[in-house]
């Protein structure tokens, strides 16, 4: 736009908007033609001006200058109101013929400052061709130093509305069209918007030439050491105020000890016919009125050209009044206060002595913090009177040295009259300069980390302050920077004695009998919070504060991890950190004392903590290991042990079944189940676990490594600390044994796991059909025939009722050959594709025979197997009446030094052991060794010739006898099948089970009530007989065992010195099973009477 060369000043103030008289105008009309139209109304003082207001709904918005795409505007409160968002040029038409006495006054706002913030007007739709030494744009606020933007009202800060009223006449006369408005924003963030509204032009009226007039001054006396004096001046005037001209510059109060301070505006209020505006101000202590600020009289002055009416007549300078500080020293020490940060004003910096503020050289942050960079001298307005007892405290920190960084007080705008007379006001921080101008006391900075300065520069210099400067020089064209924040400038008090308080807070800790326990493996850290009446000095915190008292004597510095502080600083809590090289362990005490150190924590009057003892605290250090534990032997479950370490205690009620996960080979994953703890010593807690495959059985097939995981927050010590998760170590399965095939006669017959060789010999009800059965009996059913099952609910029966004219065979079958015709179980498919390894076979076989009925030809085989596809078998059978037990058809040998003897009426274990590959076969009975078989006979490896093999391919166990049997029974369970890797090395061991290891111990696990005598039958002896018979009646509540009974059960003691254990002799049990009546005897030497007197 087209200008003229106009005079540089502009008449400008803010303040809350006052109610004026609105034009109805809807083409921007001046206000002289306005008065015209209105002239006549009696309802309007002639020398009250009239506004042209805009109506932003009704005058469309239209693009200007450099517009965006993404430019957003939005119009409220019935069209009064605009809003601009994103980048946004937006103008209205407004035709105005702005003279001498034209003023432009609108209200103004922003969520959040970005770019720009302008208004301004225009009369050929053309900004670029503006007087940019005297731009009609109005920069309000924003981070853009462009040279374009007029300077004069860039003043505005926070979120709320502000009124401005601007004399635009007073440099620009003439006819303007549009009235733009301006939005720019730095981010993409929504908040850096501008809000418009109550935008009006008027004309002031030449004809009031009368300033308005102080009514009155209300100051009340100040009797307490308060910070903030708030008092009230009543502005009137004849025609109308314009509240808009009250600020902070208004007002001025000076008094003792060299007060001078600018009173800050706070408020204002308008009577209802505008002519009476009463404003709120308010002066603030350096440290509480009385104190630094002394008891007197102090007086309050108006500044001339400040307060003004709506025809721009000003007040001229004067004084209003006085009042009184009369603060009692009882309450001067009991209000005492210390000052918060400085608030930096962008619109208070200014240039100082030798350099100016360019572009982004200067920036402050949301949180108040300011930045230098480049090279500049920069002063912000603060009057301050420098007393004995005034204190400078600030945080600096740089992220690179550079020529000088500075920060000081003056009070003429001219450091070289401080430095010629050397008075050094000015504090070098850091750089590489070396004038002798600054004062170096505090020229300690290295690093680039917050660093706090706190120093007493009254001892230095005294007096009034007007301006607190900073410097940072790089003349080379260096990185240094400066930053500075909470800034604060107090004076201590002389009243004030008492030192800071202390209080410890043990962070995470427990009680346990009077004992604060902390969980600290590597470190610990904990609180301390100082109080303090006029508060904390932060600069006096640091790694010295605090030492830590070990049990040995040993002492640590405590390293200050970070600190907070309310914003008074009379309450600082300080946190601190010591590291595990104190010794803390399982073994030894871990109590420990927190000392305070003397004349380290100060407040902000220069009084210092002593030294002290400030707490105490044990550390819970809990531990945990696990050595690596071995299973070598196939079983049903794997147990290993955890040992836990605690200063405390475990908490064992916090063992359970999610404290460990073991994973490991072929994407084994599963809970460890806790099964006991125990107690070892005084730390120690020894825990065992198990944990069970899949399949139920850890066999050679789970060989490997697996790893032991302890799970987070599952293990507690008594004090409530739970270890963290980690591994503790590892288990290693290296087992011989591979399950093969297993059966407890669950299936019942017909099933899955046997053929029935003999058909038509299976009897579902148990009763004798012909010579010889077999059957599967329930456990009920088993009990009432005086047998317990070994596993599962099921046992095997065999029976033989008469003579036969063929053998009997009623027995189930296992056939291994794939290749057979009698649906062979595919579970052998894996043992047949491998080499052949040794193959081992348990079973228990109970017994009950005739003797009588049974010749020494008459034969019963238990089990029969072979390596022949053409069934060239291995028999084990017992032969004879006195049951003695043989090997069939191969080469044997009873390795016992008696012949083996086959027990009856009880459970008996048989493991036999076969390596066909090496013609070798071993069994052991009940764990002893009876017999070995070896190359001759069906027992002849081949490789496959005439069928013969190394493994296993047929087998059967039950009852199989000669015909001449003709009164026997066989009980059969937990029949197994399993491989060994190698083969045996030690026959005279019995091979491990991974069904049942050792083999079963014939009790019910349920039962752990022990049998009872019943009844005891021993008749007086009268004859000299040598043998004498009696009987024992035991009775049991489930199920008396009568294999249990034998000659070990009985002990006879009597005269002459007789001892004799009495030999079993037979027994008999009842339906049920409960009782068993055993008969027993013992015999005389000579006879009874004679030698056994």
């Amino acid at each position: 736009m087209s200008t003229e060369t106009l005079n540089t000043t502009y008449g400008i103030t803010s303040a809350a908007l006052l109610p004026i008289a609105e034009s109805t105008n809807p083409y921007g009309l001046s206000s002289e033609t306005m008065t015209e139209s209105v002239g006549d109304s009696t309802s309007l003082d002639p020398l009250l001006p009239l506004a042209t207001k805009v109506d932003f709904s009704y005058q469309p918005l239209t693009s200007y200058a450099m517009d965006s795409s993404n430019a957003s505007s939005q119009v409220s409160d019935g069209g009064s109101t605009l809003q601009l968002s994103n980048s946004a040029w937006k103008k209205v038409d407004f035709i105005y013929n702005v003279n001498a006495n034209t003023v432009m006054q609108f209200e103004f706002r922003s969520d959040a400052i970005g770019k720009v913030s302008a208004i301004g007007f225009d009369n050929d739709n053309n900004f670029w061709n503006t007087n940019w030494s005297n731009s009609t744009a109005f920069k309000l606020a924003g981070s853009d130093q462009w040279t374009g933007w007029n300077q004069a009202i860039n003043n505005y800060s926070g979120t709320e509305w502000r009124t401005y009223s601007l004399n635009i006449g007073k440099n620009y006369t003439g006819p303007i069209q549009y009235l733009f408005f301006h939005n720019s924003p730095n981010t993409t963030s929504p908040l850096e918007n501008s809000f418009f509204r109550n935008v009006q032009l008027y004309d002031i009226n030449p004809l009031d030439t009368v300033a308005p007039t102080v009514a009155n001054l209300n100051a009340p006396t100040i009797t307490t050491s308060t910070k903030d004096y708030s008092f009230n001046v009543s502005y009137t005037d004849s025609v109308f105020m314009n509240a808009g001209s009250l600020d902070s510059k208004d007002i001025r109060v000076t008094g003792a000890n060299g007060f001078n301070q600018l009173a800050q505006f706070v408020s204002s209020t308008t009577s209802a016919d505008g002519k009476t505006v009463v404003g709120t101000y308010k002066i603030s202590s350096n440290l509480g009125w009385g104190i630094n600020d002394k008891n007197g009289v102090y007086t309050v002055s108006l500044e001339g050209n400040q307060v003004g009416d709506y025809n721009y007549n000003f007040m001229a300078a004067q004084t209003l009044g006085t009042f009184n500080i009369n603060v009692s020293t009882i309450d001067l020490g009991s209000n005492l206060t210390g000052n918060l940060p400085i608030t930096i004003n962008p619109s208070l910096l200014s240039n100082y002595t030798m350099g100016g503020m360019s572009a982004n050289e200067v920036n402050i942050s949301p949180d108040g913090t300011l930045q230098l960079s480049g090279d500049l001298w920069t002063k912000l307005d603060f009057a301050y009177n420098v007393t004995q007892y005034t204190v400078l405290e600030f945080e600096f920190r740089s992220d690179a040295m550079g020529y000088a960084h500075v920060i000081g007080f003056d009070n003429d705008n001219s450091y070289w009259d401080n430095a010629n007379s050397n008075k050094l006001t000015g504090f070098k921080l850091f750089g590489t300069e070396t004038w002798s101008g600054w004062n170096q006391s505090l020229n300690n900075y290295s690093g680039t980390n917050w660093k706090s300065y706190s120093f007493k520069i009254g001892d230095l210099f005294t007096g009034a302050m007007s301006y607190l400067f900073f410097v940072n020089t790089n003349p080379n064209g260096t990185l240094g920077n400066s930053f500075f924040r909470n800034i604060r400038v107090y004076d201590t008090n002389s009243l004030d004695i008492a030192a800071p308080t202390t209080g410890v807070s043990i962070a995470n800790s427990t009680m346990v009998n009077g004992t604060t326990f902390v969980n600290a493996n590597s470190e610990y850290q904990f609180t301390v919070t100082y109080t303090d009446a006029s508060g904390i000095n932060l600069a006096t915190l640091d790694n010295n504060d605090i030492k830590v008292l070990a049990p040995n004597g040993t002492l640590q510095n405590a390293t200050l991890v970070s600190t907070t502080s309310s914003s008074d600083r009379k309450t600082v809590t300080a946190t601190y950190k010591i590291l595990d090289n104190l010794g803390w362990s399982v073994g030894q005490n871990n109590a420990y004392s927190i000392l305070l150190q003397g004349n380290q924590i100060g407040d902000l009057n220069n009084n210092l903590s002593a030294s002290q003892t400030i707490g105490s605290f044990t550390v819970e250090y809990s531990s945990l290991s696990s050595t690596t534990q071995q299973l070598s032997r196939s079983q049903s479950e794997f147990e290993f042990n955890v040992s836990y370490y605690s200063s405390n205690g475990i908490d064992v009620t916090s063992l359970d079944n999610g404290d460990l996960q073991v994973t490991g080979p072929n994407n084994f994953q599963k809970a460890a189940n806790f099964v006991s703890v125990q107690k070892n010593g005084t730390n120690e807690w020894i825990a065992t676990y198990k944990i069970v495959d899949n399949d139920g059985i850890w066999d050679a097939k789970n060989n490997g490594i697996y790893t032991i995981n302890l799970q987070a927050n599952q293990v507690r010590s008594i004090a409530g600390y739970s270890l963290t998760a980690t591994s503790l170590g590892n288990l290693v399965i290296n087992a011989q044994e591979k399950t093969l095939w297993y059966s407890g006669f669950e299936n019942g017959f017909p099933g899955g796991e046997w053929l029935n060789y003999d058909t038509g010999t299976y009897s579902s009800s148990g009763e004798p059909t012909q010579s010889s059965n077999w059957t599967i009996l329930n456990q009920t059913q088993a009990k009432q025939q005086g047998v317990m099952e070994l596993s599962g609910n099921s046992v095997y029966k065999g029976w033989i009722n008469a003579e036969s004219t063929d053998s009997h065979r009623p027995y189930p079958l296992v056939h291994v050959d794939p290749s057979g015709q009698w649906n062979p179980d595919t579970t052998f498919n894996d043992y047949l594709s491998n080499p052949a390894v040794p193959v081992v076979n348990r079973f228990y076989v109970y017994m009950d025979w005739e003797p009588s009925k049974i010749s020494d030809s008459d034969w019963l085989s238990f089990m029969t197997v072979t390596n022949n596809t053409y069934w060239g078998v291995l028999g084990f059978s017992l032969r004879g009446a006195n049951g003695q037990l043989e090997m069939a058809h191969a080469p044997w040998q009873t390795v016992t030094s008696t012949p083996a003897i086959m027990p009856s009426d009880r459970w008996v274990r048989f493991t036999t052991y076969m390596d066909f590959k090496a013609n070798l076969l071993y069994v052991w009975m009940d764990g002893t060794l009876i017999f070995k078989m070896t190359q001759g006979g069906n027992l002849n490896y081949t490789d496959g010739v005439n069928g013969q093999t190394a493994h296993l391919r047929r087998a059967h166990w039950g009852l199989y006898a000669n015909g001449g049997f003709s009164d026997a029974t066989v009980y059969n369970d937990s029949i197994q099948l399993w491989t060994v890797q190698s083969p045996i090395s030690d026959p005279s061991q019995e091979p491990w089970s991974p069904y049942d290891g050792d083999g079963v111990d014939f009790v019910y696990s349920s039962d752990s009530v022990a049998p009872t005598v019943a009844n005891l039958n021993a008749p007086t002896i009268t004859t000299s007989t040598k043998d004498y018979l009696f009987t024992v009646s035991y009775t049991d509540n489930t199920l008396m065992y009568k294999g249990n009974l034998d000659s070990k059960d009985i002990r006879v003691t009597g005269a002459n010195g007789f001892n004799q254990l009495a030999q079993f002799v037979s027994s008999t049990t009842s339906a049920d099973g409960k009782t068993v009546v055993g008969t027993y005897k013992i015999s005389s030497n000579l006879g009874w009477g004679i030698n056994d007197k």
